[in-house]
């Protein structure tokens, strides 16, 4: 009988470190995703700076944009689903922030970010292309400070999530035994 328990504590203790770490290393993993979905964002915007200046109808630029982009890169989704939601009839502004709400990497995204993703939906389609420019570029500095700021956040805390979470499991196992 003594055995059992002791094997049900040491099991219990492992359960929790390991669940501690895999906590921490989902931490630290949402932390450098974000860095990423911002700079591919950012890259995404100044291909689609391109896009509106080249394509006479929104819906194909955004598709362009889209489909220029690699799988795993931020951004594909947003661009396809944009254009998506166009096609269905939506205005230029509910399409844009439909995608960005819909956006897979999104679960990443802080509401800062997407603020500054929203913006581009208000100036989107206008006719005048300087002007969605000029607001996509302001969105893209947005955004690269928006990244420097996540970027320190990663360094600072990225690598002592996983130990802080692993040092409370060891204290909570030491406590529970």
């Amino acid at each position: 009988m003594g055995y059992a328990v002791y094997a049900l504590k040491i099991g219990g203790c492992v359960l929790i470190i390991s669940s501690s770490l895999i906590l921490g290393n989902t931490i630290k993993k949402s932390l450098k995703e974000r860095v990423r979905i911002l700079s591919s964002l950012q890259n995404a915007l100044r291909y689609l700076i391109n896009q509106i200046n080249t394509y006479s109808i929104l819906e194909d630029g955004l598709m362009a944009c889209s489909l220029a982009m690699y799988k795993n890169e931020g951004g594909r989704d947003l661009f396809a689903c944009a254009a998506e939601n166009l096609v269905k009839g939506m205005e230029v502004h509910e399409a844009w922030s439909k995608a960005v709400d819909s956006f897979e990497g999104s679960f990443y995204l802080k509401a800062e970010d997407k603020t500054a993703l929203y913006e581009i939906g208000a100036v989107l389609g206008n006719s005048k292309t300087e002007i969605q420019s000029e607001v996509i570029n302001n969105v893209i500095e947005r955004l690269g400070e928006l990244e420097k700021k996540a970027e320190e956040i990663n360094t600072r805390d990225g690598g002592i999530v996983t130990k802080i979470c692993i040092a409370a499991s060891v204290i909570l196992s030491v406590i529970l035994w």
